[in-house]
């Protein structure tokens, strides 16, 4: 059945439409709809699916919205009712279709706008990850792709940035760039002389350095007067990095026999027949073993960070 507010939105977005009373299935692109940008993290809710293969027999439901690709159809808005269409072995959803047609970047807000106004609400992480794909596919600016999708445009300006280093990063042969966090990934992205940039990110991917740490160091090297003096600041970290892993060795094998002497402190105390007057003395010793203790998982977790 036709439906004026959805024919108003279409106006308002700029996009032409007509109105088919139903639509075959063999019609539609399923596969390459489930994957139209508007929800990324699941394109299908099993739970929602269900309710729909439920009721969709004795309802009616909205028509559906769909855009003509070569001979087959794309479902812009409506995933779940075609889906649960084919489930309930239908050859056709009977409830109508829109066909529209505008240009990408009028179709994908469209889209998006639907999907968010009567289906499942899409989370912060999702919406942050749609601003950037209208970003670095359509050109739209960061403000708006942010306002679009109501997520906050210094998160969504952070993504595209991690984003453009990690394309860069794959360009260049580096791997392993996504053990970087995607803020650190944001401390890379104003080096741009190539040499700079792989041997900071391959020094920073080595010791899996937090923001605050590369972000000191990227600054080092943009202030430093000539590219020979920032070559030097980072030959000078990557022989950081080499000593404090040599430490790390030192202190994790200096580390074991410490936690084996805690353990037998710890059963002779708790676990064996000991007079009174060696009990008191058993406890204290414990006491400076737990201290010891605290020592050791520190040296551990200053370890573990520059590992």
């Amino acid at each position: 059945m036709k439906d004026e507010k959805i024919e108003e939105k279409f106006r308002k977005f700029g996009l032409e439409f007509s109105y088919l009373d139903s639509i075959k299935l063999s019609e539609i692109d399923i596969e390459k709809s489930l994957h139209n940008q508007a929800r990324i993290a699941e394109p299908i809710n099993k739970d929602r699916l269900q309710i729909f293969i439920t009721l969709l027999p004795h309802n009616e439901f909205p028509p559906i919205i769909v855009i003509k690709n070569s001979n087959k159809y794309n479902v812009g808005d409506g995933n779940h009712r075609v889906v649960g269409a084919r489930d309930l072995n239908w050859t056709e959803y009977p409830y109508g279709a829109y066909v529209i047609k505008g240009t990408d970047i009028q179709i994908e807000k469209f889209i998006n706008l639907a999907n968010a106004d009567h289906g499942l609400p899409i989370d912060l992480e999702e919406r942050i990850a749609k601003a950037v794909y209208m970003v670095t596919k359509y050109g739209m600016t960061e403000k708006d792709a942010a306002l679009l999708f109501g997520a906050p445009e210094h998160r969504v300006s952070g993504r595209v940035v991690a984003q453009r280093v990690t394309e860069r990063a794959n360009e260049l042969g580096i791997e392993n760039i996504d053990i970087l966090s995607n803020t650190a990934k944001q401390a890379l992205f104003r080096l741009k002389p190539a040499t700079l940039f792989i041997k900071t990110t391959n020094v920073a991917i080595e010791r899996k350095m937090p923001f605050v740490d590369l972000q000191n160091l990227t600054r080092k090297i943009e202030n430093a007067p000539s590219e020979e003096v920032a070559l030097r600041i980072i030959e000078d970290e990557k022989d950081t990095a080499k000593k404090i892993k040599a430490n790390t060795l030192s202190n994790k094998t200096k580390a074991i026999p410490m936690f084996r002497k805690i353990e037998r402190i710890h059963r002779a105390a708790n676990n064996t027949f000991i007079p009174n007057n060696m009990r008191l003395l058993s406890g204290k010793l414990v006491k400076k073993a737990y201290e010891k203790l605290d020592e050791i998982i520190d040296l551990i977790e200053i370890c573990k960070a520059a590992r």
